[in-house]
């Protein structure tokens, strides 16, 4: 449910699909926290950092969007859906994003398996 205008206005799965241009699978999230080791996107983007937030989040798309190379393109697409689903999906859920959402975006062919 959102909260637009002061009204609470119950959006349906099918709505967000249309809203937002989504192409959802039916693939169960599994947002339990586990160790693993990191993978070249972490590597790349998050060495040194304990706690992923917004401004973070934010920080490392700027850098991504102004870079030319392919992993450059890729990271940028990660971090936005990174980034998105803490500002529009989370917006109520603190400054700290969970490092169990990047095994999700860290592969964007499969989040399409994702609804």
């Amino acid at each position: 449910m959102f909260v637009i205008g002061g009204h609470s206005v119950d959006l349906s799965d099918e709505d967000i699909k249309l809203l937002f241009g989504l192409q959802c699978g039916d693939a169960f999230l599994d947002l339990t926290a586990r160790q693993s080791s990191p993978s070249d996107f972490v590597q790349r983007r998050c060495v040194g950092t304990s706690r992923i937030t917004a401004k973070i989040v934010r920080d490392m798309l700027t850098e991504a969007a102004a870079g030319d190379t392919p992993r450059d393109h890729e990271d940028t697409s990660k971090l936005l859906c990174l980034y998105v689903c803490r500002k529009l999906f989370f917006a109520n859920s603190g400054e700290t994003i969970s490092w169990t959402f990047i095994r999700y975006v860290d592969n964007l062919e499969a989040m399409k398996m994702y609804d």
